[in-house]
């Protein structure tokens, strides 16, 4: 696994992406701080300083220590400074400072929108968690009074996948040095059925990552990112670009034991194929779901935040899944009453029944909301008893789009509700992936987070 380190390289920018001319720069990338590039150049005053179009746009396309073709993706002007004229030069020198959301090295492309990508190849941290793979194997035997270990190393494996837009392959092996321990990997190919854009393919990949983050219970830190192309490159060879971004969140570097993970594929109804399948049809609510349980069980935010966001989640989940619960009948009689009220009625009660339907919304409300799900966890035998309305309550004291300041009180009642929130969102998307209630069970056993649902 190539991992995201830190590193400083000589940066050649090409202008306009153009070998005509060329800006120094240094491109420095660390997977905490970021990505930044900082250029500098004689000052071309027409354009416009902080406009310079050729540091804005989709993407800066250059040579990376002055070699290796690079793209810098997403870019945007952060700091510029057209300089000074001083003694020892007699032009003005422009330098700017550029942020950018990721790199693709030996790539030059110069808009998002073409679909040259034909899939992508990594050791996704996450993935491999779940496959969990057990090629090594040891054991010891009694020799004499000593026991002495007996390795076994299986032999490497390769499965392929068929899926609805796209093919797959998995594969498992070992790799060892001279002084380092036997490793275990895993390797995640997909080759879409056709070429896609930038964009397209990294949502795929964070989908996938979020999918198997979720259900092994925690999220890992993530590696470097092959893309194969259509193009080709000097020497008549496919060219494959390598992706650097810059993660989000907190990750953990090293995954939990198996027998602590909320679901490996061993123990798993759901097998790879449909869990990929799934990411592939793009279920854009699900996996934004399952990101806020990630971030809540992660400590990403503020406790209150965490906890308004976790609850908007499941009001969303919930409508997607089980609608809005409007009564059609109610649409009808406001439709007559208003009728009724700009026929015969006077200014005062027209302008009282317009606020009236402004403020009414005919769909469940969030307690009915957090009800309906709650009773589904119940019937399947969960545990927990938690004051729903007092869960809307405190929601309520943080108003939409502005800053409160929660009491300690109220602060320790969140603390006690989030283990069970984030529950029973996972009980509600794991029944939407396609897991029993006797199965998610078994899963809320092997985390010490939720074993005293069950």
């Amino acid at each position: 696994m190539v991992r995201m380190e830190v590193f400083k390289e000589w940066f050649a920018v090409r202008m306009n992406h153009s070998d005509d001319e060329t800006w120094p720069g240094r491109l420095s990338y660390d997977p905490n701080d970021g990505i930044y590039l900082n250029a500098i150049n004689f000052a071309e005053w027409e354009l416009g300083g902080e406009g310079n179009p050729y540091f804005e746009g989709e993407t800066i396309t250059g040579y990376l220590d002055y070699q290796t073709p690079t793209t810098l993706v997403r870019p945007f002007i952060q700091n510029f400074n057209p300089g000074s004229i001083g003694r020892d030069f007699a032009l003005t020198r422009a330098r700017y400072r550029v942020v950018a959301n990721g790199i693709l090295k030996k790539l030059h492309l110069e808009t998002l929108g073409d679909r040259c990508f034909e899939g992508f190849n990594c050791e996704l941290p996450s993935f491999h968690a779940w496959i969990a793979p057990q090629l090594v194997q040891s054991s010891y035997s009694a020799v004499g009074s000593l026991p002495l270990p007996n390795i076994v190393i299986g032999e490497p494996s390769k499965i392929e996948l068929s899926l609805s837009s796209a093919t797959a392959e998995v594969v498992k092996y070992t790799s060892a040095g001279e002084d380092a321990p036997i490793r275990q990997h895993t390797v995640l190919s997909l080759v879409l059925s056709e070429p896609a854009d930038y964009e397209a393919v990294m949502r795929l990949v964070s989908a996938i990552e979020i999918m198997f983050s979720f259900l092994i219970g925690a999220r890992l830190e993530t590696s470097v990112l092959n893309l194969p192309t259509t193009r080709y490159n000097e020497d008549a060879y496919k060219i494959t670009a390598e992706c650097w971004i810059v993660p989000a969140w907190k990750r953990a570097a090293a995954a939990p034991h198996p027998q602590h993970r909320l679901f490996t594929e061993g123990v798993s109804p759901v097998d790879t194929q449909a869990l990929l399948d799934r990411c592939l049809s793009n279920p854009v609510e699900l996996i934004s779901i399952m990101n806020v349980v990630l971030c809540v069980e992660s400590n990403d935010g503020r406790i209150d935040d965490s906890f308004g966001e976790l609850l908007g989640a499941l009001e969303a989940f919930d409508k997607k899944q089980f609608g809005s619960g409007a009564d059609p009948n109610i649409n009808h009689i406001r439709k007559q009453l208003k009728e009724l009220v700009e026929k015969h009625g006077t200014e005062e009660q027209k302008a009282v029944c317009v606020q009236i339907g402004d403020s009414f919304r005919n769909e469940y409300s969030l307690r009915k909301r957090l009800k309906r799900l709650y009773d589904m966890w119940k019937a399947d035998g969960f545990k927990g008893d938690p004051d729903l309305g007092r869960i809307v309550d405190i929601r309520n004291l943080k108003p939409h789009g502005r800053g409160h300041r929660l009491s300690p009180d109220v602060v320790g009642e969140i603390i006690v509700f989030m283990p069970f929130l984030c529950a029973l969102a996972r009980y509600h998307i794991l029944k939407v992936l396609g897991f029993s209630a006797y199965d998610i069970g078994q899963g809320f056993r092997r985390m010490s987070r939720y074993q005293d649902f069950v």
